[in-house]
């Protein structure tokens, strides 16, 4: 009999809507129930198989990625790297762990969700002790060193690393860039912005609402910012480079020009004076600027809009 008590927990537990939440647990709970699943002969352990991310904004890719892994075995547990260990671009997560969580346990086919403390999977996996941990294709070839550690606490209890088919093409940063802010997230970092500067916010909204109609005068630059959006293919083991996939790239307006843009979506009339020219960013930006209601005054001739790239892993 296959363990039939934690197989059935598992299905009458965690797969209706309603009772999804039950699936997220906390590790030690959870190393405490795969142990006692293993309990009993070979022919009746389930084949624990154990995928690790942050899991920012779940994406088609993310999906295949986890029904792959499911396939694998018997049972589908899925850590998540907690909030204050996701080393990523500043605003990252755009989602809290618990509603990261959420998003996984909601998932028919994963049966556990738990939160590492820990900025990579090593004490997690030494926790669980899967027979079977997946990651993305892209680390198949790869010799960066947090993957190796994990790679080697697995198969040092007798483990298997494997590697899911198919290529990556989405990505969370990418999606995140493209559908901006969600009004809740929007909400939750207005209140985290007034608390941490003892701002009252009822003041604040009075100010900000007082800008609506008002003729405003902004001097400075317009900058281009480009975001290259990208997939990571492998980081060198001789010096911190990594090798990256770009799979696409976003232009937004910065310096003084965005100062003015925020204006104009506040409801003032904001006039901006700047340096402009004929080349095809300024060209763009300045379609961008007065599309969206500010009035652009050249006070200096100048080629090209100063473009700053940053690339987005």
């Amino acid at each position: 009999m296959l363990n039939d008590d934690f197989l059935n927990q598992r299905s009458s537990d965690a797969s209706t809507a309603r009772d999804y939440r039950r699936k997220i647990v906390g590790a030690s709970r959870l190393a405490e129930m795969l142990a006692a699943a293993r309990d009993g002969s070979n022919a009746s352990r389930p084949t624990i198989v154990q995928c690790h991310g942050c899991f920012d904004i779940v994406h088609p890719g993310h999906i295949r990625y986890l029904q792959f892994a499911r396939r694998q075995g018997d049972v589908l547990v899925v850590s998540i790297t907690g909030d204050a260990t996701i080393d990523k671009e500043p605003q990252r997560p755009q989602i809290p762990q618990e509603l990261r969580a959420e998003n996984l346990a909601a998932l028919e086919f994963v049966d556990w969700v738990v939160i590492d403390p820990h900025p990579t999977a090593e004490a997690i996996l030494g926790a669980l002790r899967p027979d079977v941990y997946v990651k993305g294709r892209e680390y198949a070839t790869s010799e960066d060193p947090r993957f190796l550690r994990e790679r080697d606490v697995v198969e040092a209890y007798g483990g298997r690393v494997i590697f899911s088919s198919g290529e990556v093409v989405f990505s969370s940063s990418r999606i995140i860039g493209a559908m901006g802010q969600t009004d809740e997230l929007s909400e939750r970092r207005l209140d985290y912005l007034c608390d941490r500067h003892d701002i009252d916010r009822s003041t604040m909204t009075r100010h900000v609402a007082s800008i609506r109609g008002a003729n405003v005068v902004v001097v400075g630059d317009v900058i281009v910012d480009r975001y290259v959006l990208c997939d990571a293919r492998n980081v060198s083991s001789e010096s911190p480079m990594m090798s990256l996939k770009a799979l696409g790239k976003e232009d937004y307006v910065g310096g003084a020009a965005l100062i003015a843009l925020q204006l104009a979506a506040f409801g003032a009339r904001p006039t901006l004076l700047t340096a402009t020219g004929p080349g095809e960013l300024s060209c763009w930006a300045q379609r961008r600027l007065v599309s969206a209601g500010v009035r652009v005054r050249s006070i200096l001739e100048r080629e090209e809009a100063p473009l700053r790239t940053r690339f987005v892993v």
